[in-house]
């Protein structure tokens, strides 16, 4: 007898929980009526829905995230740069990579042969900005396909990144890059940080069959300061 009322009170709070993750969802009251008079459900399932969920590309954010890596990327150039002026004029601070992230966080930066024929000064605290880029985008995966594809270039009269996305076919692209599309457009709108409405003014988001294109040209001058005083 003793034992019958842990286990009922646990199962009262499983049944509550389930019931309110509902009702947070947006679940239908006939929903939530089968989810009351069920006398068995799978809290794993639950879990696992939620958190497949919480890993779909938000436009908003990823967009956002998008201006904020370039950022990044920017501040990180310009300042390992400053030394070595002359590596900026022949293009040694761009660079090309498929990148990847693995369920644990490691990151893999690949570039193809095609783009290694120049000298390159890559900095190892441009691994986070694409990590947080990459994810922004896509889930992670174990097999490390190569479907983001990152292209930063950062000369003495230009910056350009682009970034491109491949995704299982056209249709999927097609849809996708709609909700980017408007969500680039409501930032246009909403952006009151200069910096930000400048990049976000100079982007462009394309399709390509089954890729997602998202480009961003600017050109140097007048950026140095405005990216100085966007820390301060």
């Amino acid at each position: 007898m003793n034992n019958r009322k842990p286990q009922n009170s646990i199962l009262v709070l499983a049944t509550l929980g389930v019931y309110l993750g509902l009702v947070l969802v947006g679940a239908t009251p006939q929903v939530l009526a089968n989810a009351a008079m069920t006398r068995q459900f799978d809290v794993k399932d639950e879990i696992e829905v939620k958190d497949d969920l919480d890993t779909k590309p938000d436009g908003e954010k990823a967009i956002d995230q998008f201006a904020s890596s370039f950022e990044d990327l920017y501040r990180i150039a310009s300042e390992i740069s400053a030394d070595h002026l002359e590596k900026t004029a022949s293009g040694q601070y761009s660079f090309d990579f498929f990148v990847s992230v693995n369920p644990r966080g490691g990151s893999r930066h690949f570039s193809p042969g095609a783009f290694n024929s120049r000298p390159r000064s890559y900095s190892g605290r441009n691994d986070e900005p694409l990590r947080r880029l990459y994810d922004a985008f896509l889930p992670r995966s174990e097999d490390g396909r190569e479907n983001f594809f990152v292209q930063f270039g950062f000369g003495d009269k230009e910056l350009s990144f682009k970034t491109t996305i491949t995704v299982v076919d056209s249709s999927v692209a097609a849809s996708t890059a709609s909700v980017y599309q408007k969500a680039l457009a409501r930032h246009r709108t909403l952006e009151s940080n200069y910096l930000r409405s400048l990049i976000f003014e100079a982007s462009k988001i394309t399709v390509d069959n089954s890729k997602i294109i998202i480009v961003t040209r600017l050109p140097r001058a007048g950026l140095d300061t405005l990216l100085a005083s966007d820390v301060k």
